[in-house]
């Protein structure tokens, strides 16, 4: 049997598992059918470019990504070493990802250009169904002002529930300067960066619906402690490194936790211990 002979449905189902880059390459200017399928039947699609040929690249972003804009539910970019500056090539095709209307996941990784991250994120605020944004190994300088700046534009992604901050930056950040309420984030990780009770207070009032946290929380000292209840929050993973006073205020001040991943440095205490303070 040849292949252009498969029913549509079947070969919709054969294409979900191609790599929609190769996709194109493999299948576009074929014959009519094949287009048709691929611009009409398709509706979404997982756009990454990580790893890609800059030759790839550009054929992509001229000859089939203004087409498919609106058909894209996850987006990869990286400026690592296989895909230098790609990130600044992208915006040069004059891709902007508020023109992604669809999308529902954007990660970033290796962005070492505060001003371009910071123009990728400030795109997304007129995103209506963007729920996960990932920003994976981006070491860029800043002044002090700017990192308040881009952690507020984070927070007012309006449908943002999902939000993973890995090793974000050169410096340490200063989590409690967030001055905008986030209503839609349920799920928050950091990852290498570290925080005292300061900021993890002043996450929990800034992320007011916080279901998961994920935190190195490397500080804690007696006068810093949750003053109220937190009830939305019903999982924890924490690397802690602080008084045994600090953190049990933290467990009493989360009464509806149901899980957690606990992670100490210098604190000693055997099972008997433990099943009193938890």
């Amino acid at each position: 049997m040849r292949f252009e002979s498969l029913p549509n449905e079947l070969l919709l189902d054969l294409f979900e598992y191609i790599d929609v880059i190769h996709l194109f390459h493999a299948f576009h200017s074929l014959n009519a059918r094949f287009d048709k399928l691929l611009f009409t039947r398709l509706h979404a699609f997982d756009l990454d470019f990580r790893s890609i040929s800059k030759y790839n690249f550009d054929n992509f972003c001229q000859q089939y990504l203004p087409n498919i804009t609106q058909q894209i539910k996850s987006l990869h970019l990286s400026d690592n070493e296989e895909t230098p500056n790609l990130s600044k090539l992208f915006l040069s095709y004059g891709f902007t990802i508020n023109k992604f209307v669809n999308l529902k996941s954007f990660s970033l990784y290796n962005i070492q250009s505060f001003d371009i991250f910071n123009q990728l994120i400030i795109q997304c605020i007129r995103l209506p169904y963007l729920t996960h944004l990932h920003m994976i190994k981006c070491f860029f300088n800043y002044r002090d002002n700017e990192i308040q700046y881009l952690m507020n534009n984070i927070w007012r992604l309006p449908k943002l529930t999902h939000c993973i901050l890995d090793q974000v930056t050169s410096r340490k950040m200063r989590l409690f300067d967030i001055s905008i309420v986030s209503t839609s984030i349920k799920c928050l990780t950091f990852k290498k960066i570290t925080c005292d009770f300061r900021d993890l207070s002043h996450i929990f009032e800034y992320t007011s619906c916080l279901e998961q946290l994920s935190i190195n929380l490397i500080y804690g000292f007696p006068n810093q402690q949750l003053q109220s209840p937190i009830y939305s929050t019903i999982s924890l993973k924490v690397l802690y490194h602080g008084c045994m006073e600090v953190l049990i205020n933290l467990f009493q001040n989360l009464p509806n936790l149901i899980h957690l991943t606990l992670e100490t440095f210098d604190m000693y205490c055997d099972g008997y211990e433990w099943e009193k303070i938890l």
